[in-house]
């Protein structure tokens, strides 16, 4: 085991459909969703080394200064990956994690979200992944009690070749609809949170 390098491939099989997945979700959205938000890097300048993770949180304000009413809560039904074209190369993997409300009522905001306590995934995309829309009774809470208030989007940057100059805006887009849906969706991270390779601290798991 090592890291990857310039040897690495992803890809995605949807079994059981022969449609376009773009065109379902696009779909999808145009019927159940009342509009969207972007969780991304702007104009953030790639370092030219070799693997590089960044964090760029977005509070609970910074999200409605979108145009994302300002009610109790709100159910996020559907996940787009927003790759800038100029970084397409060199953006590995996306995590988005989130804040909840903690047990006093109090949320975890930006300012306060030092380290992983604290936080949940929320959503993950990889080179190969689509766009993601769940069922109609299924949505990702923002708000209430036990939704998610703040979002953090940790970027991974793999650049082997250490080119500089490429700044980068990607992201992903949440769409969400002010209708609750039956059932809150939450993520279930399986496997070793952390291991140790030659020294090196590496994250891994499995999440569904």
């Amino acid at each position: 085991v090592s890291y990857h390098g310039k040897n690495r491939a992803r890809g995605a099989v949807r079994w059981f459909s022969e449609k376009d997945e773009q065109a379902v979700f696009d779909a999808a959205m145009k019927s159940g969703s009342e509009g969207s938000f972007d969780i991304r890097a702007m104009d953030y300048p790639i370092k030219a080394q070799e693997t590089e993770y960044v964090e760029f949180c977005f509070s609970r304000e910074d999200i409605l200064a979108q145009g994302v009413p300002d009610v109790e809560k709100l159910s996020i039904i559907g996940f787009e990956p927003i790759i800038d074209d100029d970084a397409k190369a060199m953006v590995h993997h996306l995590i988005i994690r989130g804040s909840p409300n903690t047990n006093d009522g109090q949320s975890q905001n930006c300012a306060g979200n030092s380290g992983i306590f604290g936080r949940e995934q929320a959503y993950g995309w990889a080179t190969g992944e689509g766009p993601m829309a769940f069922a109609d009774n299924l949505g990702t809470p923002f708000g209430g009690v036990n939704g998610f208030q703040s979002f953090i989007l940790e970027t991974h940057y793999n650049n082997p070749d250490r080119v500089p100059g490429v700044v980068d805006s990607s992201g992903i887009r949440f769409y969400y609809t002010t209708q609750q849906r039956e059932f809150d969706v939450g993520i279930l991270p399986l496997g070793d949170p952390l291991f140790n390779l030659n020294g090196l601290s590496i994250q891994s798991g499995l999440s569904s």
